[in-house]
């Protein structure tokens, strides 16, 4: 049974004027990777996520895992890595919240963060994973006088890695695909700070599994290998899609509403569950920023029950509450003090 809905939201202040549906597709594509911590919406061995496109990458206390179109997972394993605890570097001022089901499973007010950090992964090895626009890239920042060939990287549950004549990687599983481009070296002038560039290509250490081949450079000072995977070209995920109502205010704020039914909750093969815990289709609604030119996310909000929950129309008044109306078949679709 369908049944008609409408909830506030209190994000702003300003009137609404119409923006076209380009403006706010254009706005998405720019979104700079964030890692979102774990705060009981996701499965317990997952500490941070960051999700673009039909792909996710979890960080857990073993290491990282690629999700591709939400079904094949590709686990970047260190061998014989020490263990280590992620970091999380360069707090967010995006919020998200989690509206799902019963109030029991509501989350307000997650964090995100720029950067995460493994420490000491190797002797004198840290890695840091960070999202440069649609790209995930991962730092190896090896400190002077320690040792750069001790780094093996394996991709568990891959199909086939291999080199491309370019010098990329090439990841293939089950049918996805991702491309790990030829990594960056680099060192720091120790008088000027700008980057020296340092040779050094992948080598194939075993199946599925690759280290650096490092050309001369000054071990008194720290190397950075910075690889560059790409895996996302389209906000979104690995299914539907859609933007149902969009807003643009005075101030610059683009409001968006739509629906998904798709990797924004990436399941996987049995690692980790359904993201939001919803099993159809959710509602979100987002808030960037367009006047600053990364156009960065500020506000993301999944809303929802356990079938199907659509927005079809949205307004913001002067007192700066979000009015959002549409319909839902669910039969635990979070209200506070409605009847349904």
């Amino acid at each position: 049974m369908r049944r008609l809905f409408c909830f506030a939201l209190l994000l702003g202040t300003a009137p609404l004027f119409a923006a076209s549906a380009d403006l706010a597709r254009t706005a998405l594509m720019r979104l700079p990777l964030r890692f979102e911590a774990n705060r009981g919406q996701m499965p317990a061995p997952v500490r941070y996520a960051a999700r673009a496109g039909a792909s996710t990458l979890y960080l857990t206390d073993r290491g990282p895992s690629v999700m591709l179109d939400g079904k094949h997972k590709i686990d970047l394993r260190l061998r014989n890595a020490a263990p280590a605890r992620p970091e999380p570097l360069e707090p967010q001022a995006t919020r998200t919240d989690y509206f799902v089901g019963s109030r029991a499973n509501w989350r307000s007010n997650v964090p995100s963060f720029g950067k995460v950090r493994y420490r000491s992964v190797y002797r004198g090895v840290d890695v840091v994973y960070y999202g440069n626009q649609n790209q995930l890239e991962y730092d190896f920042v090896v400190a002077a006088g320690s040792d750069p060939s001790a780094i093996r990287l394996e991709f568990s549950g891959a199909n086939r890695v291999a080199l491309t004549p370019e010098g990329n990687l090439s990841i293939e599983a089950s049918g996805s695909h991702m491309l790990q481009h030829r990594p960056v070296l680099y060192q720091r002038d120790a008088r000027t700070g700008t980057r020296v560039e340092v040779a050094g290509t992948y080598r194939m250490v075993g199946r599925n599994a690759v280290g650096f081949e490092v050309g001369a450079y000054d071990r008194s000072r720290e190397l950075v290998i910075d690889p560059v995977l790409s895996y996302v070209t389209y906000f979104g995920g690995g299914g539907t899609d859609r933007i149902t109502a969009v807003q643009l205010a005075p101030d610059g704020k683009l409001y968006l509403a739509g629906w998904t039914d798709s990797g924004l909750r990436s399941a996987t093969d049995g690692s980790y569950s359904d993201y939001t815990g919803s099993k159809l289709t959710d509602i979100f609604i987002a808030v960037l920023d367009t006047k600053d030119p990364a156009y960065p996310l500020i506000y993301f909000t999944y809303i929802g029950g356990n079938i199907i929950d659509r927005p079809t129309a949205m307004t913001l008044d002067p007192a700066g509450v979000l009015y959002v109306a549409g319909n839902t078949s669910s039969t635990d679709f979070p209200t506070v003090g409605a009847h349904m």
